[in-house]
């Protein structure tokens, strides 16, 4: 897009350059920087506008500043000056996604939102050129750097993250999605949001940007979507609402008939009343289920084949500190180590103590964090769920953590327990791993547990990653 269809609704003012230059990829890091990419300067504790010649000199065609007096040291370059360079690049991306031809994908979620939008591209991947976000810029200053990056895709898939009311609504507005998901309601951010309610309603604010004739698919195994599926009701832009569910006969795509053996899952989806497909996919988990239900669904309504789906399916490799099976020397690790929520981190506890193991069940977690006042009582169910589950070692570390080595206690599990103040003293004072243990990694990521799994794969080698 030229600078002069924008200038207007980013209120900004060309202070050097050519109305008739381009905005290509946007890049708030001068690292990031290619030739001919836009950079725009954020002030947080790293003052942006004081790296514009840096940007410049990567290869930067325009600039885009929110202070006036730039010097560009004679550099030829757009230079452009917002009062509000957030709003400034909201605006450009809203601009964009209305004027390009791809068609949009919005997921959103409590938990699940990355694996499904990796799962959800290689499916459409079989027939479509398709885009998706990187790592995890879902957030109102991610999103739109990263959709910047949109270059004619057939399908953009675009993972939506938030941690207040109001923010998937305008991201939604911003992208104007085809397709809408929503994958749960969990207890991520309800230290921010006080209440699943809340959570709910932040969550469901993706409908608000729909586009007409549009599909809002939601899993109704998940209790407040279920609640807030039966009183749906179409408006006039005639979103039509798409459930799926495991062993659910309310859910309009259900997965019956589920088989695990040598590390694969097989299951049935009725397509129509009359259709009813066996799909195939290289992972353990009802996460997995639920994640290729989704992409199921849209694949469907993309109109790919069985065999497409199918394919797109076994294309999918695991993510890395995802439920990541490692074989190290001598026993088996699950890197999960990325992020954690309650819900996660239950869906983890319960998968291991299905996993066959000739050793010690032995779990490693770290602090849920962004819990607030709700920060014992969830870490307490944590424990609570372990008490259910096979576990012969508990390893903890964090402030919050401590209530899950107190809760079972309080249930009577009498079982090897430690705990440690952070990441750091617990690789310190690691225990000897035994031949033959399961060994789950879990923790929310600023926990840094991914030093530990560093740690581990350094210390016994000749790891292999499994998919």
């Amino acid at each position: 897009m030229k600078i002069k269809e924008i200038l207007n609704l980013i209120k900004g003012e060309l202070l050097e350059g050519d109305y008739e230059g381009e905005i290509n990829a946007i890049e708030q890091d001068t690292r990031l920087i290619q030739n001919g990419d836009t950079f725009i300067a954020f002030k947080g504790k790293i003052d942006g506008n004081d790296f514009v010649n840096v940007a410049i000199e990567k290869g930067a065609s325009t600039v885009i500043v929110n202070i006036q007096n730039i010097d560009t040291k004679g550099k030829k370059c757009n230079v452009i000056y917002v009062e509000d360079s957030l709003y400034a690049l909201q605006e450009i991306i809203r601009y964009k996604m209305n004027n390009i031809n791809t068609e949009v994908i919005g997921i959103t979620g409590s938990v699940g939102k990355t694996s499904t939008r990796e799962i959800v591209t290689e499916v459409l991947s079989t027939k479509y050129s398709v885009f998706k976000n990187e790592k995890n810029f879902n957030g109102l200053r991610g999103l739109p750097l990263t959709c910047s990056k949109i270059d004619n895709e057939d399908i953009s898939v675009i993972e939506m993250g938030m941690d207040g009311l109001g923010q998937i609504d305008l991201l939604s507005n911003i992208i104007k999605p085809k397709i809408g998901v929503i994958t749960n309601i969990g207890s991520s951010h309800i230290g921010i949001l006080r209440s699943k309610e809340n959570i709910l309603k932040a969550k469901t604010e993706i409908l608000n940007g729909i586009r007409n004739n549009g599909f809002l698919i939601l899993n109704i195994d998940d209790e407040y979507l279920n609640n807030y599926s039966l009183s749906y009701q179409k408006d006039e832009r005639n979103i039509s609402l798409i459930t799926f569910g495991i062993n659910n006969e309310n859910a309009m795509f259900n997965a019956t008939n589920i088989k695990e053996k040598a590390g694969k899952t097989y299951f049935n989806v009725n397509i129509t009343p009359e259709i009813n497909l066996t799909f195939e996919i290289n992972s353990l988990g009802t996460h997995n289920i639920y994640n290729s239900l989704t992409s199921i669904i849209i694949g469907k309504i993309f109109d790919l084949t069985h065999e497409e789906i199918q394919k797109g399916l076994l294309n999918l490799k695991s993510t890395e500190r995802r439920l990541q099976k490692i074989e190290l020397n001598n026993f088996i690790l699950y890197d999960d180590s990325y992020n954690a929520s309650y819900e996660s981190v239950k869906a983890a506890i319960d998968f291991l103590s299905k996993e066959k193991s000739k050793g010690r069940y032995i779990y490693i977690l770290g602090d849920v964090l962004e819990l607030g006042d709700f920060a014992e009582e969830y870490h307490r169910k944590i424990g609570d769920a372990l008490t259910k589950n096979k576990i012969d070692v508990l390893i903890t570390a964090g402030e919050n953590s401590i209530f899950i080595n107190e809760q079972l206690n309080e249930n009577g599990i009498k079982i090897e327990q430690y705990h440690f103040n952070n990441v750091d003293d617990l690789i310190e004072n690691l225990i000897q791993f035994k031949e033959n243990d399961t060994v789950l990694v879990k923790a929310s990521n600023g926990m840094k547990f991914n030093k530990l799994v560093s740690y581990l794969k350094e210390n016994f080698s000749n790891f292999e990653t499994i998919n």
